[in-house]
C-alpha cells in the first residue's frame, strides 16, 4: 500500500471513528489504483437484508457489507476493486488485526472478491486470497 493512501485512510478513519459506538472500530474501504471508492465501518444496534442472509453476529452491520452497500457502481463491478480492512484500537489509536470474519468471507465471496488486504497485529497490513 503507498504512504499516499494509507495516509488518506488514516484521516478518514480519525475524521469517523467517534461514529462507531461498537468495541471495536473496524473500516473497509473499496480502492481503485490508490483512489478510495467508498468506505464503511462496523455499527451496532443496525441491522440489514445482508446481515441476516449471512448470518453476522448479532444482525449487527460489519465495516465490510456498509462498504458494499455504500458503493456507487453496479455492484458486480465489486470485483475489480481493492478491499482494504483496517481495525483501530480504542486505546491507543494504532492499527490491529482486522481479517474478515468467516462469515464476511463468505459474503466477499458471493461477490467475486477473492483477495483482501487487512491491518495486522504489528501495525502493517497484510495481503490474502480468501476462500
Amino acid at each position: 500500500m503507498s504512504p499516499t493512501l494509507q495516509s488518506k485512510i488514516e484521516r478518514i478513519i480519525q475524521s469517523n471513528k467517534h461514529k462507531v459506538k461498537s468495541r471495536h472500530i473496524h473500516f473497509s474501504f473499496f480502492v481503485k489504483r490508490n483512489r478510495i471508492i467508498c468506505y464503511g465501518f462496523n455499527k451496532v444496534f443496525f441491522t440489514h437484508p445482508l446481515s441476516a442472509r449471512f448470518q453476522t453476529r448479532f444482525n449487527d452491520i460489519h465495516s465490510e457489507l456498509a462498504a458494499i452497500s455504500r458503493f456507487p457502481y453496479r455492484i458486480r463491478e465489486l470485483k475489480d476493486y481493492d478491499l482494504i480492512n483496517v481495525r483501530v484500537r480504542r486505546d491507543n489509536n494504532k492499527f490491529a488485526l482486522a481479517r474478515p470474519c468467516s462469515k464476511c468471507i463468505k459474503m466477499l465471496l458471493n461477490f467475486g472478491i477473492y483477495e483482501v488486504s487487512y491491518s495486522n497485529e504489528i501495525g502493517g497490513f497484510s495481503h490474502e486470497r480468501i476462500s
